[in-house]
């Protein structure tokens, strides 16, 4: 982690993220007060740090969005930026901290918030903006079921909030499918990318506490007149670059849960690239699993 930004008032935040915004969808909607920019004003409601990362490897899947700093990201691709800062605001605005939660209720919190972020910057994103979809992935994704389910787009004509639920509850399904779904390249990586979240919340067994009680505290104070978002802010920045939380030796906060996670990380793309690979070489147009589907 090296050239931490911090971004102490609400205005600070909206202009920052929309400095980072590179598509047409996105800052449209964002300028229209739409759901970019409702996404945008709700992760303001607390004063954000942005940095950029030291070491790639380490960091890329740290998740440090959850203990209060989010990592710029190169794309080549506008569209996948997007819906990366949007992934990442959608975690952290929807996130709560409890000090002193027991460690299952504080992994169902975390797979709870991956959920929504998920859905919300994989599905629900194309049926907000359209057009966006042409220009992100080449290869089929998850989202396409629904976006060519005539039944479903009805309903998120005429019931957008039940439409959300349904996008919810399909792709939790998909966590502990069966051998089903194996033929589903796209529903057999949803589950498989999920599987990690339980290695990850593992690996943070002793310290996650230590994370919660932290944020707990920099939300309360920030809305603590007596203290405001500014010294809030510069007092967690302070506890973050301590050396009970970033050793001497590295520059990484929570080095150890950094290193030990982006091995399994690095082990679940390896696979799925290798998988992705040879679909395309066979030719294999895999089969659709949809637990779901409105005109079934």
């Amino acid at each position: 982690m090296k050239n931490a930004i911090k971004c102490y008032s609400a205005e600070e935040v909206h202009e920052y993220i929309y400095g980072k915004l590179k598509t047409e969808e996105f800052r449209r909607s964002y300028q229209e007060h739409g759901f970019v920019y409702n996404v945008v004003d709700q992760f303001a409601k607390l004063p954000r740090m942005f940095c950029q990362m030291s070491d790639e490897v380490a960091e890329w899947a740290h998740f440090s969005t959850w203990w209060g700093i989010i990592p710029e990201r190169q794309y080549d691709n506008d569209a996948i930026s997007d819906l990366y800062y949007l992934h990442e605001m959608t975690h952290a605005g929807r996130m709560a901290y409890v000090p002193k939660m027991g460690f299952y209720s504080w992994s169902q919190k975390l797979f709870e918030n991956e959920l929504e972020a998920s859905v919300v910057s994989e599905i629900q994103v194309y049926f907000e903006l359209p057009g966006l979809r042409a220009k992100t992935f080449p290869h089929e994704i998850y989202a396409d079921r629904f976006l060519e389910d005539k039944a479903f787009v009805t309903m998120w004509e005429e019931d957008r909030a039940g439409a959300i639920a349904h996008l919810k509850e399909c792709r939790r399904s998909l966590y502990d499918a069966g051998p089903e779904i194996e033929n589903d390249m796209c529903a057999r990586w949803v589950k498989r990318f999920a599987r990690q979240n339980s290695s990850w919340v593992d690996i943070w067994y002793r310290r996650y506490d230590e994370v919660e009680t932290a944020m707990h505290k920099l939300s309360r104070d920030s809305r603590n007149p007596e203290i405001g978002r500014t010294k809030a802010l510069d007092t967690f920045a302070d506890w973050l670059s301590s050396e009970a939380i970033t050793r001497p030796d590295s520059d990484i906060p929570f080095a150890d849960e950094a290193h030990t996670f982006a091995a399994v990380y690095r082990k679940m793309k390896t696979d799925y690239f290798k998988d992705m690979a040879l679909l395309q070489q066979q030719g294999v147009k895999h089969q659709i699993f949809h637990p779901a589907k409105l005109d079934a």
